[in-house]
């Protein structure tokens, strides 16, 4: 069964929207804000979509809910399903949203440079 990404891709599109406009206006709090709920509501939405696929593949979808957060991310990479950027100090779970959002703004982050599902 294939999983429906329509919902993903419509969060994706509107976190892409609001990184766009605060771009134009940098010191508009409301906008910060906005761009960090979308962003948390895509991550959750991310995170979601990827147990939904591993469900799928492995035999044990009860095994699956006992894993915790950082577990699910390294299966899921194990898998292929998505890349944990390299980081020697510590664990890539680790990223802050902080840091996130920071280098999202930084490296001029759009949506639309991300590959297709």
């Amino acid at each position: 069964m294939n999983l429906d990404f329509s919902s993903f891709e419509k969060a994706l599109g509107l976190l892409q929207r609001v990184l766009d406009r605060s771009r134009t206006v940098p010191e508009d709090e409301d906008i910060r804000d906005a761009c960090i709920q979308r962003f948390e509501y895509t991550y959750e939405l991310a995170f979601k979509m990827l147990k939904r696929q591993l469900e799928q593949e492995l035999p044990s979808s009860e095994e699956l809910d006992q894993l915790p957060f950082k577990e699910v991310i390294r299966v899921g990479a194990e898998r292929g399903l998505i890349r944990v950027p390299e980081r020697p100090s510590m664990s890539p779970i680790r990223f802050t949203l902080k840091e996130i959002c920071e280098s999202a703004c930084a490296t001029g982050f759009s949506v639309k440079s991300l590959p297709t599902c």
